[in-house]
């Protein structure tokens, strides 16, 4: 039997493409799609306090975009604090259940063409969001995607804190999330892929050798024609 070489090894390194969500392979923000679904469904528990604090709650989450990217998403996981995550998990296999059986396209197609098209080619898609990994996990597993790179929120017992366990899944954070992905799966930058439709997303799109940008964001637009990224047009949601 012939010793490996070290061509071969190179040609068997690991290769993956890492998509953004919301925006990117998803037509809403899924966290504040999933939290109005929360909101909405602990009003109707018979709790007599809870449309009060549904009320406090959307004034808080109206108030986030006006907030730099990474202290919205500090922001919205305080309120987080106190929920029971186990509950929290039930409601989100409830939400998707209602989501797929909706008929509602939630998926943007374009950017399913591009992840399977990678697939193809033995390229593996990781998910890198500023979600939480309990809420992406059923998407990636409809999509065929083992890794979740996301924001981790911490819990202690059963219960979140309303704090997060290192930085936000935003901007620099996707930068650095991926780059110690690479290097742990000993892959190659120059032969992986980044997808994403924010110009908070240029950092991890800049970290790979191949960066694929979903047009609408303008600065992320111009972005991609100077550095001469590949653009796909999303379909416009309704």
């Amino acid at each position: 039997m012939s010793a490996w070489n070290e061509q071969e090894l190179e040609l068997m390194a690991p290769a993956f493409a890492f998509f953004d969500v919301d925006g990117t392979l998803l037509r809403m923000r899924s966290m504040f799609a999933f939290e109005d679904y929360w909101l909405d469904r602990q009003q109707h528990n018979g709790d007599p306090d809870s449309r009060s604090r549904r009320e406090q709650r959307l004034e808080v989450l109206a108030g986030l975009g006006q907030l730099p990217r990474e202290l919205a998403n500090r922001a919205f996981y305080r309120g987080f604090a106190g929920r029971d995550r186990r509950a929290v998990e039930r409601g989100i296999r409830a939400w998707y259940r209602e989501l797929r059986s909706s008929g509602t396209p939630y998926l943007r197609r374009e950017t399913v063409r591009v992840l399977r098209a990678l697939q193809r080619q033995g390229i593996e898609p990781v998910l890198v969001s500023g979600s939480f990994v309990e809420l992406l996990r059923p998407f990636a597993e409809e999509l065929g995607i083992r890794h979740i790179l996301a924001t981790r929120p911490v819990v202690r017992g059963h219960s979140y804190t309303g704090e997060l366990d290192g930085p936000p899944m935003i901007g620099e954070g996707k930068r650095l999330a991926v780059v110690d992905f690479m290097a742990r799966q000993g892959a190659s930058p120059a032969d992986c892929h980044a997808c994403g439709d924010h110009v908070s997303d240029a950092a991890m799109l800049g970290s790979v050798g191949s960066a694929i940008v979903v047009a609408g964001d303008p600065a992320l637009d111009e972005l991609a024609r100077v550095r001469g990224w590949q653009v796909v047009q999303a379909e416009v949601t309704r």
